[in-house]
């Protein structure tokens, strides 16, 4: 009876000592050895290339893809929208009413701002864009330049500006089209009628 105690001891403890080496293999498996780094490891913490979603390029505008489309209220700037975004859609990929302001304010000059609004355009704005719209809206859209900033795009390092008009049956618009290069949206500045600044001095 003994011998058989004795026997059981010695098949108990034979299987404590694999199920300890098992064990002891294991943890030196986990910590011996680190991980691959997975891709979002390797690229600063993002799985993806882009900071936005549906950015598929680096010329694209986080900005545009964050922002919400809103639908113009009043009339004049449901008709100024329906003549310049699809000027923008086409030069620019898509673009976005971010803002819209239909209160009339009087600048420093006496210049009345009847209505003005902002667009975020899908592709990043550089300087050479600010040609290419003046260009379009000038020969897709027939705008026409006024003496309010000139003929050609006035080129900062910041912003790139131009004046233009148009008249449609609803109305005649005297406009300052900028372009944010820094913050990257365009603003639309609609101004009153019959203001210095639009005639030939």
């Amino acid at each position: 009876m003994k011998q058989r105690t004795k026997f059981g001891w010695y098949v108990f403890m034979g299987f404590m000592l694999i199920m300890a080496l098992a064990v002891g293999a294991c943890e030196k498996k986990e910590s011996g050895t680190a991980p691959e780094p997975s891709s979002a490891s390797k690229t600063g913490g993002s799985a993806a290339p882009f900071s936005q979603e549906g950015m598929a390029s680096i010329s694209d505008n986080p900005a545009f893809f964050a922002s919400r489309d809103l639908v113009p209220s009043s009339a004049p700037v449901k008709d100024l929208d329906a003549l310049i975004r699809p000027i923008l859609v086409k030069l620019f990929g898509g673009a976005k009413l971010i803002e819209e302001v239909n209160s009339p304010v009087t600048e420093r000059d006496g210049e009345v701002i009847l209505n003005s609004m902002k667009y975020s355009v899908k592709l990043l704005l550089d300087g050479p864009a600010g040609d290419e719209l003046h260009q379009a809206l000038k020969q897709d859209a027939h705008f026409s330049s006024t003496p309010r900033l000139g003929a050609k795009p006035v080129h900062g390092r910041k912003k790139v500006a131009m004046s233009l008009s148009k008249s449609t049956s609803r109305s005649g618009y005297s406009l300052v089209l900028s372009l944010d290069l820094v913050n990257q949206f365009i603003e639309i500045r609609s101004y009153k009628l019959g203001s210095k600044y639009d005639r030939l001095m």
